[in-house]
């Protein structure tokens, strides 16, 4: 589950990479929490082989919003494997909505962006969307989990598990442990030694 987004352009997209691979595949849900309800932005159930695949989904000029990954494991297990789904180089795209910065009020609850020279409120920095007029109120620099843009190659940046569920989203690095399922190197880096999340839906399985 992402943290929650102040605002966004009538332009602002998603972007992910996704991994569905094996012979018993769940279901991918990518949903969007606002203050006008919930909306289901995207659903993958189909097994795509062993390969990560892009997906850009419109969000929109939204305020207050949370974006939710989930997997649904579909139950049974067949011989011979199980499947689970990863996800990796998540992004935001166009969503700054260029909203003028406010003058500097000396306050310690202002931000001075750093080339710019106007100020934000302290609590707009770092929260995926570019406040200054120069940017620097996301520069990676001294963003040290940018919530706009997450490669799990450090931790889960911003993101948090749901509480509600049965099974967590996972850190790893090269194959999963399941025979013929999941990724065998990240998007990222495209090597072994890159991290990704994903969800076991074979057996055995970890909560």
């Amino acid at each position: 589950m992402s943290p929650t987004y102040q605002l966004s352009s009538s332009l602002c997209q998603i972007q992910f990479f996704y991994h569905l691979y094996g012979t018993n595949i769940g279901t991918l849900s990518l949903d969007l929490t606002s203050n006008s309800g919930q909306t289901s932005l995207v659903q993958y159930d189909l097994d795509a082989g062993d390969k990560w695949l892009e997906s850009t989904q419109y969000i929109g000029s939204k305020s207050n919003f949370r974006l939710n990954f989930t997997y649904l494991y579909s139950g049974g297990l067949f011989l011979g494997g199980g499947g689970n789904a990863a996800l990796d180089d998540v992004r935001f795209i166009n969503c700054n909505p260029r909203v003028k910065a406010n003058a500097c009020s000396k306050q310690k609850s202002d931000w001075q962006c750093l080339f710019s020279g106007e100020c934000i409120p302290l609590d707009s920095v770092c929260d995926g969307i570019e406040d200054c007029t120069d940017l620097s109120d996301e520069g990676a620099s001294f963003c040290s989990a940018l919530p706009a843009y997450c490669d799990f190659e450090k931790d889960l940046c911003a993101y948090t598990q749901g509480s509600k569920d049965n099974f967590d989203w996972l850190r790893q690095t090269g194959a999963t442990a399941s025979f013929t399922t999941g990724p065998t190197v990240d998007h990222t880096l495209g090597t072994q030694k890159g991290f990704y999340v994903y969800i076991e839906s074979s057996s055995p399985r970890v909560s």
